[in-house]
């Protein structure tokens, strides 16, 4: 897990990690990080340059429900499917 979490609530235990992509917006990056960014960008085939938004909204959705399902289940609820 994530060990700064872990280190602050050693009890806490996730009942879900989800891995998302995010947003590039190469203008808001100072000129050292706008290099890096390019680079990293460039080798994996993607712009580099302008806003980009590479959120799958659908997707954060779909696992924002399974975590409440799971979060239902354990406080004895229903999901949010039924009701």
């Amino acid at each position: 897990m994530f060990p700064k979490v872990r280190e602050c609530a050693p009890s806490v235990e996730p009942i879900a990690i989800g891995n998302f992509a995010g947003t590039l917006n190469f203008s808001a990056y100072s000129l050292p990080m706008r290099l890096i960014m390019r680079l990293i960008v460039r080798k994996q085939g993607g712009p580099t340059s302008g806003y980009h938004d590479f959120r799958d909204w659908d997707g954060i959705r779909r696992w924002a429900g399974k975590v409440y399902d799971l979060l239902a289940q354990r406080l004895g609820e229903t999901s949010h499917d039924e009701g």
